[in-house]
């Protein structure tokens, strides 16, 4: 019984504070009519303000008061505070000077909008803590209902406070002609314009997390421009009607404060007092007042508002926010779409919304994007396009607006998805053109709301604008890296763009995430990827603004600085992250600021990266830049000229061009003995180059000849044990291998390999390339087990440097082959051919001398087991990829073995 005394004492000192606050709002109301009409009451309606102040303080410290209610009471009180304070300051600012009526009417001018605002803040707290008052009434209802069963005496001591509390209820019951208005309205068309794709999931999370369950909610839809964000929430709002048809619609377009203001006073329409928006600005600010408390009101239903296009941080978040006119009652909830996860962050940052209410919306997965492609063209069917399709909607990074983009144009101009395909990649302006075409006859559902009202470039453009406004190191960090690669940016290039600290460089990486114009790599640790359509826009921005050299040229000077100078340690792993952007700025002719020299370096570093992971045509496209830049730069005959076109000589070889390699050779030894002299370190090198292409050819007493001539003059000018000499002895041995002269062979080879072991190292490359000769020489005197065990050694150290996928490797791998098919061990020779075959047909193709031999391998094994349909199958499948395949049953396993 104590407990519902106290209970009824609080809710009584409650509904006091709710009278009390009725009458700061009425006063405030009459005050600001005064002040039109000349002021005469300012001091007596400031006074009763004061008064009505000094008695919520005075309820708010009853000890009952403060157990029965919440935190309401105290917020209430505080913008109580606020009001008083500003209206006292008004006034007393106004005590000197010209007519007093006249100053306060130039403060409160001012300070109207501030006053009005609080004003409608405190009538909402009030509301809120009505229905607080109000929900406990049954309840207590109950209880003194069995107090008079058992007590009937004490139940005159409260039914006097229960019939006040519920006077006190009804008297502040919303004005009922103010709160209704027009059942289930909608202030934008709800109607489908064209079938909506895909979302699935995302509608579906939307719907958990904008339950209506007597709970305020904020969720903020974030993602890339042209992306889908309005589609997405205009659908929701859509199947929301279905489901909730009571629910009020308000969609307030957010990309100015007046656009704000105009769609917010929409919803005066559809209440019944007020009617038509209001024309002038006291009226409006009343107006706006007005609606905010009318929608703390049950009476007005469930609404939903929808802020479309938040992106202005300064109008949304500044000391006059337009977010303050949309109140945090249990009636609504608000769904925002915005560009920027940070923003959407704030946007929901209340009452006690987790991360998880911020939702990221990304492009169509692959299906979706040709289901849209299929509407937008217009077509019932993609017949033959359908591979097109799939690669232009990859091209279009999925992303919806850019989609409809092309299948209206598609669809105007009556082509093929191929046809536009091509134009889409003929050349990058030919995509700024396409991206930025205007006259794709998208189907726009609302003009003033409509997600497809500008082509996707300008879309982008405007989303770039918008984030340079807001963090100019982001936008150059973004400058930067739209002059790399778009994919697989590694995050330790970044700091070369302005030298940046580590701090600020995550800051601008966290800037451009946020606004989703990069992701990390999925499959790269420490990597990002650029947008590819964010990508485009950039780099055509920065060709508009005359800027495009001076990134393009900080971005090679980025590279050459970086990549990995042949040799060094770690070069592999680390050029694998820097060759794409290598090749993605050698491409930059037009970078002023970077000499030939400085392009041919990083050129041939590249090319050297590529040899070493056995690309060998790759490596040689690089190389034949390297030269060119090279002979404009210093001239034909000068040093590094020459050097190179050696270099390029050597990689013809790798790929079985002997006649162009030898005649290369031959011409550049020649101008190396007329420059230099024979005698030269160059010259020497031409000389070992040549007699392993005259090996490859059959020449081999001549080759022979040359590699003791190097080796010699080699062990003059640098000494035995020196790595270069020692190379000249591995090639001798090489040679003598091709003669067929296998003691020879044998004896200087376990020679070489000791040294090379004492001065290399016995895991180093040149080592066991040495030691795989070695094995070759032990499997022609029919050494086998020792042969098998060197060669399985040599696969092991290839694998461990080089990966699977290397030539060496798969020479490895035939090698040990061919021993298992001398051994009779036929189904262990098979799976070792096959694994070499499968890895020479991929990375050096079929006319490959190399793939050829393992392919003849291969089928004479399987003919020896019998099995001559499977070889012919698989003789007419090569056949198909190479005219020079043996045929079945001339075995090549006992001559099979190439050095290297």
């Amino acid at each position: 019984m104590a407990e519902v005394l106290t209970a009824l004492g609080g809710l009584s000192a409650a509904a006091q504070l709710v009278d009390s606050i009725g009458k700061i709002t009425a006063f405030t109301g009459e005050l600001c009519s005064d002040i039109k009409n000349g002021g005469q009451l300012v001091s007596e309606k400031i006074s009763a303000i004061d008064n009505c102040v000094d008695a919520m303080k005075a309820i708010t410290l009853e000890p009952a008061l403060s157990a029965s209610t919440d935190t309401h009471v105290t917020s209430c009180l505080q913008t109580a505070f606020s009001i008083r304070d500003t209206l006292q300051a008004i006034s007393t600012s106004s005590s000197n000077g010209p007519p007093k009526a006249f100053k306060i009417g130039l403060q409160w001018n001012r300070k109207k909008k501030e006053i009005i605002r609080m004003c409608a803040n405190l009538e909402e707290k009030k509301s809120t803590l009505l229905i607080s008052v109000q929900s406990i009434l049954p309840l207590i209802h109950e209880q003194l209902v069995d107090i008079n069963r058992s007590s009937p005496e004490i139940l005159s001591k409260v039914s006097a406070i229960h019939d006040k509390v519920v006077a006190l209820g009804e008297g502040f019951q919303p004005n009922t002609k103010f709160g209704k208005r027009e059942p289930h309205f909608s202030t934008i068309c709800l109607e489908r314009m064209s079938p909506f794709v895909g979302r699935k999931n995302l509608l579906e999370r939307l719907r958990i997390r904008l339950n209506m369950s007597g709970r305020h909610n904020r969720v903020a839809l974030f993602g890339l421009a042209g992306v889908g964000k309005t589609e997405l929430a205009r659908e929701y709002v859509i199947r929301l009607k279905e489901k909730a048809p009571r629910t009020s619609i308000i969609w307030i377009q957010a990309n100015s404060t007046l656009q704000f203001e105009q769609d917010y006073l929409k919803i005066a329409r559809y209440i019944k007092e007020l009617g038509q928006a209001p024309g002038d600005s006291e009226k409006t600010t009343a107006t706006i007042a007005r609606i905010r408390s009318c929608l703390c009101t049950k009476e007005f239903g469930e609404w939903l508002i929808i802020v479309d296009n938040a992106n202005d941080e300064a109008a949304l978040f500044d000391s006059n926010s337009m977010l303050d006119l949309i109140p945090m009652c249990p009636f609504g909830s608000v769904l925002f779409t915005t560009r920027n996860k940070k923003m959407g962050l704030r946007l929901i940052d209340i009452n006690g919304n987790s991360g998880d209410n911020v939702i990221e919306v990304k492009g169509l997965d692959p299906v979706e994007a040709k289901r849209l492609l299929l509407i937008r063209t217009g077509s019932n069917k993609l017949n033959d396009d359908d591979a097109k399709a799939s690669e232009l909607v990859a091209a279009l990074e999925h992303l919806p607006l850019a989609i409809s983009q092309a299948g209206g144009f598609i669809a105007m101009n009556s082509m093929p998805v191929a046809g536009y395909l091509r134009l889409y990649n003929s050349a990058e302006q030919s995509k700024i053109e396409l991206l930025d075409d205007d006259n794709f006859g998208s189907q726009s559902w609302n003009s003033a709301n409509s997600a497809y009202s500008a082509p996707v470039a300008t879309t982008l453009a405007m989303s770039l604008d918008k984030m340079r406004e807001s963090d100019q190191d982001a936008s150059n960090l973004l400058s930067f890296m739209a002059c790399l690669a778009t994919r697989r940016i590694p995050k330790q290039l970044l700091s070369d763009a302005q030298h940046w600290s580590e701090i600020k460089l995550v800051k601008a990486l966290a800037t451009l995430s946020s606004y989703c114009l990069i992701t990390e790599t999925e499959t790269t640790e420490g990597s990002f990827d650029v947008h590819g359509l964010v990508y485009i826009v950039v780099r055509n921005w920065l060709r508009s603004t005359n800027s495009f050299d001076f990134w393009a040229g900080k971005s090679f000077v980025s590279i050459a600085s970086r990549f990995p100078v042949p040799g060094q340690s770690d070069s592999l792993q680390n050029s694998d992250a820097y060759l794409l952007h290598a090749e993605t700025v050698l491409s930059y002719a037009q970078a002023s600021t970077v000499e030939d020299t400085e392009r041919a370096e990083l050129a041939y570093r590249c090319s050297r990266y590529l040899l070493a992971r056995g690309r060998y045509a790759r490596a040689e496209t690089f190389a034949n830049r390297a030269v060119d830049w090279r002979i404009h730069s210093c001239g034909e005959h000068n040093v590094e000229t020459l050097t190179m076109r050696s270099y390029l000589a050597t990689l013809l070889r790798y790929q079985g061009q002997y006649q162009d390699s030898r005649d290369t050779d031959k011409d550049v030894l020649a101008r190396g003995e007329k420059v230099f002299g024979s005698g030269h370190p160059f010259t020497i090198c031409c000389m070992e180059n040549l007699a392993l292409t005259l090996s490859r050819l059959g020449q081999h007493q001549e080759a022979e000849k040359l590699h003791r001539r190097v080796l010699e003059q080699r062990a003059i000018n640098f000494g035995s044990d020196d790595h270069r000499t020692l190379a000249s002895m591995h090639n001798l041995v090489g040679s003598l291998i091709e003669q067929k002269r296998w003691i020879e062979a044998r004896d200087l080879g376990s020679e070489t390999i000791r040294r090379k072991r004492i001065v290399l190292g016995e895991d180093n490359l040149d080592t066991l390339l040495s030691l795989n000769n070695l094995a070759i020489v032990l499997y022609r005197t029919g050494e086998l087990d020792e042969a098998e065990r060197n060669h399985r050694i040599v696969l092991e150290g290839r694998l461990k440097s080089l990966g699977r996928e290397h030539p060496l490797v798969f020479t490895s791998k035939n090698h040990i082959g061919v021993i298992l098919h001398k051994k009779g061990q036929l189904a262990a020779a098979e799976e070792k051919y096959r694994e070499a075959l499968d890895g020479a047909r991929e990375f050096l193709g079929m006319e490959h001398d190399q793939t050829i031999t393992i392919a003849g391998n291969l089928l004479d094994v399987l003919s020896e087991q019998g099995r001559h349909d499977e070889a012919a199958t698989w003789r007419q499948e090569m056949l198909a990829d190479s005219k020079d395949v043996p045929s079945v049953g001339s075995s090549r396993h006992t001559s099979c073995i190439k050095l290297g």
